[in-house]
């Protein structure tokens, strides 16, 4: 019984540590599309700098 239960720990930690790669993945997409709308877009560069001065 107990080596059922460390196989199910095992599988679940695995899943979390696969779970996280991808939402790692996907943040990093999503940084990088920010990135690229900054740099080619005057709007969304105002928008941010707007932002930036507003906030203390």
């Amino acid at each position: 019984m107990e080596a059922i239960e460390k196989t199910e720990e095992l599988i679940r930690q695995e899943r979390a540590v696969v779970w996280a790669k991808r939402l790692l993945e996907s943040k990093r997409e999503l940084e990088k599309k920010m990135e690229f709308d900054y740099q080619n877009s005057p709007k969304i560069r105002a928008i941010v700098k707007k932002l930036n001065t507003s906030i203390p």
